[in-house]
């Protein structure tokens, strides 16, 4: 029992872990595009769902408001990554909380909620938002 225990723990942090490193193929490639102000481009990796709800105009609009308010975009890092699968359509998706830094002289923090739909192989990014620890909850807000 207590193998079996260990093997099921080990095979949880196995894939845990190889979910962090796929998230931080994807997260670099997408602020990578982001620092260097190229809004466009990350926009045309999010899901249709996702540019349903926001337009590329109001994705740059709200980075350059970010970037007025708390200054240049410095870091970000995953804190937690997981993927799952929808049993009822074998739908897979990355949950990702983050904490991404700005600004010049001391780092500010926020902390962002990000679903990455897998679909028809390519990865895009269906949600984002402002990630509260307290109530596990987010609030719209696209990074």
């Amino acid at each position: 029992m207590v193998i079996v225990a260990t093997a099921i723990i080990f095979k949880m942090y196995a894939s845990s872990q190889e979910s962090i490193a796929s998230m931080e193929v994807m997260l670099e490639n997408h602020f990578a595009l982001v620092k260097a102000g190229n809004f466009q481009q990350a926009y045309d990796n999010f899901h249709r769902d996702l540019q349903q709800r926001i337009s590329a105009e109001e994705y740059e609009t709200g980075w350059m408001e970010r970037i007025e308010k708390y200054g240049p975009m410095r870091s970000w890092k995953i804190h937690t990554a997981n993927k799952s699968s929808n049993l009822f359509t074998s739908d897979e998706e990355y949950d990702v909380v983050l904490f991404i830094g700005f600004g010049a002289d001391k780092e500010d923090f926020v902390r962002v909620y990000h679903i990455w739909k897998i679909e028809e192989g390519e990865i895009r990014l269906k949600y984002s938002g402002l990630h509260n620890s307290a109530s596990n909850s987010s609030t719209f807000d696209v990074f």
